[in-house]
């Protein structure tokens, strides 16, 4: 089962991800779950890190993905960073419901 931690504050700003583990719904490099997941993840980290002035960390070790968001960016940035967090929530709420058994989502907002 993959097993993802999201935490986003009440302005619904990605603070931390982490994503672990693998669906089991078909092997490895043809499961469809965990691609799905990948790509959403990828995206995400991909248009985060193309906004001016965002700090970011960023690791995947191939069986961990993790990522976090200094919250010191420019209020200007606010809107699309909130986009880009409610796109990837959305995605991996969608992932879950309709792959129980394969992912298992945490979402934390404080």
């Amino acid at each position: 089962m993959i097993k993802v931690k999201i935490v986003i504050t009440k302005n619904k700003i990605i603070k931390e991800l982490k994503v672990s583990g693998h669906s089991d719904y078909d092997k490895y490099g043809k499961d469809i779950v965990c691609a799905a997941i990948s790509i959403l993840i990828y995206t995400a980290h991909l248009s985060l890190k193309k906004l001016p002035d965002i700090k970011i960390e960023y690791s995947d070790d191939k069986e961990t993905v993790c990522l976090s968001l200094e919250e010191n960016y420019s209020k200007k940035l606010e809107g699309e960073i909130r986009g880009i967090t409610i796109y990837l929530v959305n995605g991996l709420k969608l992932l879950s419901e309709k792959y129980q058994e394969n992912v298992n989502l945490d979402l934390i907002e404080n």
